[in-house]
């Protein structure tokens, strides 16, 4: 803007000639303007313009009608002044600013009057230290303003007289032109009253107060002093048209005493401001402050929720000082929702929150001084805010601090019925909420599993959808669990408090001790005649067993929803479960209980632990009753929730419920030991943990839990004894007798030991047998290893059954680390308390193994420190023993120094530059691919790496066969049919003689390899192109595999001497055999190759047993073939019995096309009798996994392949017998795993 024009609008508004409509036009132009000056315009416009504005608003005299031009121009100047920024270009002119608005306040009508208010308050604050000179005037003026507060009701009651609020008639009948004259007839217009007479004003003088105070403390207790009594007076206004029923009807006098209650809302937050620094000045009037709060929030409109909302916050400021002892008579009346929040929907939904936070403060600090009556009174108001679902959690969790912390007032109650109904019913509030929490943890965790999302209206209920506190947006869940902690933390006192009360959970299930009470009480005031004495006995007395009946129903109540409340910490294992299962591609997926365990966060264990210790301290016969009615329910809750374990371990280790507690838990468990079994992993482990949980209450209390216990000792080892049949998982009975034998173990309890004694010999002969049926170094091995070492017995008890724990020693020394520091123990403590002469012949028949196991421990690295020096000190404690075993039976090579393998199977290399060959070792190259083909599983890493060893071992099974062709020196016909000698061999048995001879030739395992080198000398299609002569191109870099696979030498330069003979040895040719009956498997090449091998050996094994026949050879054969068929059928894998099952079927094939389908004479062969005897022979192995191999193969060979009932007739005893023998052995073991159909099925069969 130029600078020409400030001096046009200032010489324009000076002009008195001017026209007010005009001048306010041109003053209205000015404000629209500001927004357009620059920072440095506004010290050019505050020197030019301020002087012009002050003299018109000093100058002007005020109007007192709302469209009249003067008040319209004024109003347009205090808007510049408003407007104007409070920056440094103020600062020259603030004191004078102020100083002139407040002089206008004294003269102003009420418009303008609070526009002067507000500007003084912000440049108040802005600049304090200036303005400290009009603090006093200030002061004066707002003592003004209250004394004139009678002066301000009388003009809202004569609302409808102009006259009595307008201004003299020389400024509203003036003719000029610059007044308007009352005939205008504007509909807008409406009369203004004086600033020193409106409540507005009143409004807005409060805060400007109270910010002086707070710069200039000099002045503030000779101000509160004086106006004091003038503020009170201001607030004990009453208007006579409200008096009676609500807002007067008129619209007029309505918002008059809207206004009034708004003023008296500042007012009582400006006196609140006083009760917080000035409380001594204030105490002589607190029953009148009182008063005065409570009429308030009672004549508050419904529609006023923000100055209810105000009044409510400077109530709960006076209530924090030592003015709340005047609202203890007032408390009752407090306790009305009416009184505090009013009927308005709008307060209803908003001003709870603020209502309930005034009265948490103000009963939290009078409780003690409540009578009983108004205890009652908030007893009841408080459990129905508890019942309350529209209320938030965070309100709940206000209202049950707010009850439990007057349980302590409650307990002062002279009349101790009275009281004891009271904490009767916060407790039956307290079990409310908890069931409402257990609902909402409930729908929750059910959503999850169905994997829906966790919605607010799932989780609270439609009912909860409405919510009264929009600033409340937390988490739910987490407002829950705060809630249930504040609801066990009430429980622990109200059952506290209870007992202070002469409740039966103190003094036990006996009201007739009550009833003598009141009985005693009664007689000491009055003395009744003796029939009058009996009624009133009896009547207390029936009153005090219902009273009792109704407390045993709540705690049992209490414990259930308890329970159930606290699976609201259990959401976040949930959510993992199923977060896991999610990432096992969907397919169902449980955790173990230990991994569930492992995802309780230690608030959830915690907060278990809370809420069992409300149960620690009750009487012992309560607490017996109450556990022993609700005993199966706690368990499903442990069952459903494990982290609900926790609460268990606090009542065993409390010395006051741990005796009963034990009782009750074995006594449950021992009834249902029948389900210890079942395929339920999580019923069973927690049966286990609680089992264990028992037996370890040994360790704190030995003498009053041993008794407690004994009595299930032997039931415990009986349920391992005779185990149910058909049960799924026997080893868990086994798990408990292991926990029980840890626990009872030490020396210390002598009544324990003695209920063992009886089951002792049984124990240890089921355990011995057990062991034969279970594999080498397996999990249940050293289970059953275990318990027999640690039977919690004395040695001189143990005497008679020492031998059967030998076999259990021996395993424990081959075992794992535990094990064998166990069976070091008991071998040195029979070693030390025994003679010679009574442990030598118990040790002769393992002295062998036992020696092995120590000399193995001896020069194991990993027992240099551990298990080394005791087998050394036991070792030297056996004395000449000790050198006997040196001299005559020294331990054999351990697995620590195993046999040269590089004879096994080798292939001689020709490498440029080297005369000579140089020798490869494949034994280990085979071995793991072996161990390659033997795996199961399936990944994209292992089938590269089968696919290799598949290629490997195809090729070493060329090499080797064709090494072996190339160093024999037969001159067998390959070209001779092998169907002639089948044909040959026919006709041949048709003599007795011959025929005998055939049946009596035997194929031991251990004769070496003749008809498998036989065989593949007359092998014309397995290959001629084995010799790893590679390398020989330059930079050739390949592996010891593919110089295997890749090379190209003929069968006459293996013929010409360059492969060595002794390349290949039995054990090696073992080992490609059987590595390649693997890969048969996997791949066609490795099957077909299998085929090959198998034509020849039979073809062989027919040309033998010609040869046999004729006399020309007498020796015994075998036949490799024959061997690894054995091998896979007899597997403990289930695909090796197929393979074998598969290969046996080919082998088959090819004997019956060669011998021209002769049935008779097939089953008669050496090879199908040694397979036969092999797979009897597997029936009766200790393995259960090989004896089911044994029973499957039998099986197969009945009833797959084609023998005539001859060869059946033969060989019946045999086979009865050895499937027999796992029938027998089946039914007196359940420990065995062994199919008992495939049995009986092929027995039927034969």
């Amino acid at each position: 803007m130029a600078i020409t024009n400030f001096e046009v609008y200032a010489t324009r508004l000076r002009d008195d000639r001017l026209n007010i409509k005009l001048k306010q036009t041109i003053a209205h132009e000015l404000c629209e303007s500001l927004e357009f000056f620059q920072l440095q315009d506004y010290s050019r416009f505050v020197s030019i313009l301020w002087p012009v504005i002050r003299d018109l608003l000093v100058k002007t005299p005020p109007v007192f009608v709302s469209t009249a031009p003067e008040q319209k121009l004024r109003s347009t100047l205090l808007e510049i002044i408003q407007r104007i920024p409070h920056s440094e270009v103020f600062r020259p002119i603030v004191l004078e600013v102020v100083t002139t608005l407040v002089s206008l306040v004294k003269i102003e009508n009420e418009d303008n009057a609070v526009v002067c208010l507000k500007i003084i308050y912000e440049l108040h604050r802005m600049y304090r230290q200036m303005l400290e000179s009009i603090s006093q005037p200030f002061l004066d003026l707002a003592s003004e303003i209250y004394g004139n507060a009678d002066q301000m009701l009388k003009s809202t009651e004569n609302m409808e007289t102009p006259a009595s609020l307008s201004t003299p008639n020389v400024n509203l009948m003036s003719p000029s032109a610059m007044s308007p004259g009352l005939e205008t007839g504007d509909a807008a217009s409406k009369n203004l009253n004086k600033a020193t007479s409106s409540f507005k004003v009143l409004t807005e003088v409060p805060i400007i107060v109270v910010s002086i105070i707070q710069a200039n403390r000099r002045h503030a207790e000779q101000f509160v002093t004086n106006i004091l009594p003038l503020i009170l007076h201001m607030l004990e206004l009453n208007p006579k048209s409200s008096s009676s029923a609500g807002l007067p009807e008129t619209t007029s006098s309505r918002i008059a005493c809207i206004d009034l209650i708004t003023a008296q809302s500042k007012t009582l937050s400006f006196l609140a401001f006083f009760a917080r620094g000035f409380t001594a000045l204030l105490l002589p009037f607190q029953d009148r402050i009182a008063q005065l709060t409570l009429s308030l929030l009672c004549a508050c409109p419904a529609e006023s929720t923000a100055t209810r909302k105000e009044m409510l916050i400077a109530t709960r400021h006076i209530v924090s000082t030592d003015i709340r002892k005047a609202f203890v008579p007032l408390a009752d009346k407090f306790l009305d929702m009416q009184v505090l929040v009013g009927s308005g929907l709008a307060s209803q939904c908003i001003l709870k929150p603020f209502a309930f936070s005034l009265l948490a403060d103000l009963m939290h600090h009078i409780r003690a001084e409540l009578s009983p009556q108004q205890l009652t009174l908030m007893v009841d108001f408080y459990a129905g805010c508890m019942h309350d679902r529209s209320l938030s959690s965070s309100v709940h969790t206000m209202c049950a601090k707010l009850l439990h912390n007057i349980t302590e007032c409650i307990m002062q109650i002279p009349d101790k019925r009275h009281g004891r109904v009271l904490l009767l019913t916060i407790l039956r509030t307290f079990v409310s909420s908890l069931a409402a929490i257990g609902n909402s943890a409930e729908s929750a965790i059910s959503d999850i599993r169905s994997d829906y999302k966790c919605a607010e209206d799932q989780i609270y209920g439609p009912g909860e959808l409405i919510r009264t506190n929009a600033f409340e947006q937390g988490d739910k869940i987490k407002e829950l669990r705060f809630l249930l902690r504040s609801l066990v933390t009430g429980c622990k006192n109200v059952i506290y408090a209870l007992r202070k009360c002469d409740s039966t959970l103190a003094l036990g299930m006996h009201p007739q001790n009550h009833a003598g009470r009141e009985e005693d009480g009664t007689s000491l005031k009055q003395q009744p005649e003796s029939t009058i004495s009996i009624n009133t006995s009896s009547i207390v007395s029936n009153q005090e067993a219902e009273l009792a009946g109704f407390e045993l129903d709540l705690l049992s109540e209490l414990l259930r929803e308890g329970l159930r409340a606290c699976r609201i910490h259990d959401i976040d294992r949930i959510k993992a479960e199923v977060a896991a299962s999610k990432s096992n591609d969907g397919s169902k997926f449980a955790l173990s209980r230990e991994a569930q365990l492992k995802l309780v966060d230690r608030e959830g264990k915690e907060q278990i632990e809370h809420f069992a210790n409300l149960f620690v301290n009750l009487d012992p016969a309560v607490f017996h009753e109450l556990f022993t009615a609700q005993f199966d329910y706690v368990f499903n809750a442990m069952v459903q929730h494990c982290a609900a374990i926790s609460g268990v371990q606090v009542f065993v280790a409390y010395d006051g419920t741990s005796p009963a507690f034990i009782s009750i838990m074995l006594r449950y468990l021992c009834k249902r030991l029948d389900k210890l079994g079942s395929d339920d992993e999580v019923l069973t482990s927690t049966m286990l943990h609680m089992f264990k949980i028992a037996f370890l209450a040994l360790a704190f209390f030995p003498e009053t839990n041993e008794p407690v216990l004994q009595p299930y000792v032997q039931p415990i080892i009986n349920s391992a004894l005779n185990i149910p049949k058909g049960t799924k998982r026997p080893e868990n009975y086994f798990l408990l007798l292991r926990a029980l034998f840890r626990s009872i173990g030490g020396g210390r309890y002598e009544s324990l030991y003695k209920e063992v004694c009886p089951v002792l010999q049984s124990l240890l002969e089921m355990l011995n047998g057990a062991l034969g049926f279970t594999k080498r170094a397996s999990p249940m091995q050293e289970l059953f290893v275990e318990i027999c070492l640690t039977v919690p017995v004395r040695l001189s008890v143990l005497l008679p059954f020492l031998s059967l724990l030998m076999k259990p020693l021996v395993f424990a020394l081959e075992s794992g680390p535990e094990l064998v520091s166990q069976g070091l123990r008991t071998l040195e403590l029979c070693i030390d308390n025994l003679t010679r002469e009574f442990l030598d012949p118990i040790l002769t028949p393992v002295m062998d193994d036992i020696m092995t196991s120590l000399w193995l421990h001896l020069q194991l690295p990993s027992s240099a420190s551990t298990h080394a020096p005791v087998a050394a000190r036991i070792l030297g404690k056996l004395g000449g023993r000790n050198r006997h075993m040196l001299l005559t039976r020294f331990p054999s090579a351990t697995s620590e120094a195993p046999a040269d393998t590089t004879k096994q199977l080798s292939i001689p290399l020709a490498f440029e530059g080297l005369s000579q060959l140089v020798t490869l070792p494949l034994t280990d190259a085979v071995l793991f691919s072996t161990k390659v083909l033997e795996d199961h599983s399936s990944s994209k890493q292992l089938d590269l790496a089968r696919q290799d060893a598949i290629d490997f071992v195809v090729a070493c099974a060329r090499y080797s066969l064709l090494n072996y062709f190339s160093i024999d020196g037969s001159t067998t016909d390959t070209s001779e049919d092998g169907a002639a000698y089948g044909r040959q061999l026919s006709s041949l048995v048709a003599d007795p003689t011959a025929y005998k001879r055939l049946t009596s030739l035997s194929l031991p395992a251990a004769q070496g390899c003749q008809f498998f080198e036989h065989t593949i000398a007359t092998c014309p299609s397995i290959g001629t192109s084995c010799k790893a002569s590679a390398c020989q191109e330059e930079g050739s870099q390949s592996t010891a595999i593919s110089m295997v696979t890749q090379s190209t030498a003929s069968l006459s330069d293996l013929r010409s001497g360059d492969v060595h003979s002794d390349s290949i040895t039995q054990s090696g040719l073992v080992s490609v055999m059987w590595a390649l009956s693997l890969a048969s498997r996997f791949s066609d090449k490795a099957r077909k190759l299998l085929d090959v091998v198998l034509c020849e050996s039979a073809k062989q094994h027919i040309s033998q047993c010609v040869q046999a026949v004729k006399l020309e050879s007498t020796s015994s054969h075998s036949i490799m073939a024959v061997d690894v068929i054995s091998r896979l059928l007899v597997s403990r894998s289930e695909s090796l019995n197929s393979t074998g099952c598969r290969i046996l079927r080919s082998y088959y094939d090819i004997l019956l096309s060669l011998m021209d389908n002769n049935i008779n004479l097939l089953g008669h062969l050496p090879a199908m009798r040694r397979i036969v005897s092999d797979l009897c022979a597997a029936c009766y192995s200790p393995d259960s996994s090989i004896k089911r191999s044994g029973c499957i193969g039998i099986a197969f060979v009945v009833q797959e392949l084609r023998l005539d009932h001859s060869w059946l007739t033969d060989n019946l005893v045999e086979l009865s017998k050895a499937l027999l023998f796992t029938l027998k052995d089946v039914d007196t073991n359940a420990i065995h795993g062994s199919p008992v159909i495939d049995s009986r099925a092929t027995l039927l069969e034969i």
